[in-house]
């Protein structure tokens, strides 16, 4: 998908826990290991940000991995945030993402949603090639097509959507 986007010069990125080099030996499951993933790193028009997402507001350190398509902006954002886009914390801070709530769900839930930071950075990030896109004109009202992806449901930052909405 990301080769079709890069062809027909589109933005996107590919987010994925960081690869864990602690355990590099035992080759860990990971997209970064894949090889289409390899090949696309090394593309000009991509690039790659490793970064903890505590930067960005969120309840644990979560170190993470974006590849990134024709975004610059991302990266540019991130590394101005924590240490260059490492946890600032002293150790400790962060409640530890593991086991179960006394609700019965797991603490792990909590990480499964971007935080506001890092959505407002990868929103600013795609506007701007949108933006860029329409070679400098200003669009004054959105075209009603667009109008059903508007709505936006919102939820507290403990409430944890579940995984499957299906019947």
């Amino acid at each position: 998908m990301h080769a079709c986007m890069h062809v027909c010069g589109m933005a996107g990125f590919l987010e994925h826990p960081q690869y864990p080099t602690w355990c590099r030996h035992l080759g860990p499951a990971s997209v970064w290991a894949l090889d289409a993933v390899k090949l696309l790193k090394g593309l000009q028009c991509f690039s790659v940000m490793s970064f903890d997402q505590c930067v960005c507001d969120a309840a644990g350190r979560k170190p993470t991995t974006l590849l990134l398509l024709r975004l610059p902006g991302v990266r540019n954002q991130l590394m101005q945030m924590g240490r260059m886009g490492r946890c600032p914390h002293p150790p400790n801070t962060h409640e530890a993402l593991i086991g179960k709530q006394t609700d019965g769900s797991f603490q792990t839930a909590k990480a499964k949603v971007y935080p506001k930071g890092l959505n407002v950075v990868l929103g600013q990030a795609m506007f701007d090639f949108a933006y860029s896109l329409a070679n400098g004109s200003e669009a004054t009202e959105l075209p009603e097509v667009f109008h059903p992806y508007t709505h936006q449901c919102i939820e507290e930052a403990h409430v944890v959507q579940p995984d499957y909405h299906g019947g």
